[in-house]
Parts: structure tokens; sequence; C-alpha cells
């Protein structure tokens, strides 16, 4: 049994093609799994020095970055 040039350039080609789009579909559940959510209710600004910040869903009290101040993180209502 012979394989033709042309048929294993096209089997080589159509294998890369599905191996590029299956670690592009990886790419994709990864990223959604490791991604910001930004909202106004994760989203922190210090009274001192006004800095914006994001802190982790379900915080109460937050240290800003720039200042060290301890910030109430408030609950913002929709």
């Amino acid at each position: 049994m012979r394989i033709s040039a042309q048929d294993f350039f096209a089997a080589y080609i159509s294998f890369s093609f599905v191996g590029i789009f299956l670690l592009w579909i990886r790419e994709l559940m990864r990223r959604k799994a490791y991604e910001w959510k930004i909202s106004e209710a994760s989203l922190c600004i210090c009274g001192k020095c006004h800095y914006g910040f994001l802190v982790k869903a379900g915080e109460k009290l937050a240290h800003c970055p720039r200042c060290n101040d301890l910030c109430v993180v408030k609950k913002h209502r929709k």
C-alpha cells in the first residue's frame, strides 16, 4: 500500500488543522476559567487617595495597594 505525496500532504494539513482547532478550544475553556469578572461590586475606590482597585468577591475590607489604607468595600445596588 503506497500513499501518494498529494494524499500525505492533504492528511498532514488536515491533522494540523484539527490539532490547532483543539488547542484553540482548550485555550478558550482555560481563559473562561481564569477570567476576571469586572463589575461594580468588585471595584473598590480608596477614600484617601481615590485609587481604584479590584477586590475578590465577598471581601468586606481591603487594603489600598497605593497608600495601604484600610477600605470598606461597599455593596452597590443595581
